[in-house]
């Protein structure tokens, strides 16, 4: 850890000790996707042929952008 809220108010806190545990993510059709397990096959392993199939029911999914 290199910085935290109040971090010098915790009597003897070891920043050292605490550390993000690494996940894996891999964007999917526009969305990110967080797995906790290193050993998880990608997405279009789980389901092939989706994207095709997702372009079928929405052909241009590639130009959509978020509202803002």
């Amino acid at each position: 850890m290199r910085a935290g809220p109040n971090i010098k108010a915790v009597a003897g806190f070891d920043r050292s000790s605490v550390c993000l545990t690494e996940v894996r993510t891999e964007v999917f059709l526009g969305f990110i996707f967080v797995n906790l397990d290193r050993d998880a096959k990608p997405m279009d392993d789980w389901f092939p042929n989706v994207r095709a199939e997702l372009q079928g029911f929405v052909p241009n999914w590639a130009d959509l952008r978020p509202l803002e």
